[in-house]
């Protein structure tokens, strides 16, 4: 037969087991809800990393088109100070050129001029 002492102490061991369990659970209940609380405060940081991530995306588009518009816009500007410059050339060796047929005309006028006038004196 069991002493009275042993079941009291298998008792007492039982209910300190109890509290032990009871004070395990316990704590166990509250680091769930601090990693509940944590998760939460993560995904919102997660969700706002996220919105921030995409509006500087959208940003950086932007800014992209923007400079891809503004490259296409200097680059035809590029082009026509390129034809200017070509128009430009062309015309001024066609005024040279110009230049050149009436110089050889006066020339050749003073040349006429100086013949006649020779020609007066002697007669």
């Amino acid at each position: 037969h069991p002493r009275p002492e042993a079941a009291g102490g298998g008792q007492a061991a039982q209910e300190l087991a109890g509290k032990v369990r009871a004070e395990e659970e316990a704590w166990l209940r509250e680091e769930l809800k601090k990693m509940a609380e944590e998760k939460r405060e993560l995904e919102a940081a997660a969700q706002d990393t996220s919105r921030q991530f995409h509006m500087e995306q959208h940003q950086a588009e932007r800014r992209l088109k923007d400079l891809e518009f503004n490259m296409a816009l200097k680059q035809d500007l590029i082009r026509d100070l390129v034809r200017t410059e070509h128009a430009l050339q062309a015309a001024k060796e066609a005024d040279e050129e110009r230049i050149e047929q009436l110089e050889a005309e006066i020339a050749n006028l003073r040349s006429q001029h100086d013949t006649g006038a020779a020609a007066i004196n002697e007669s």
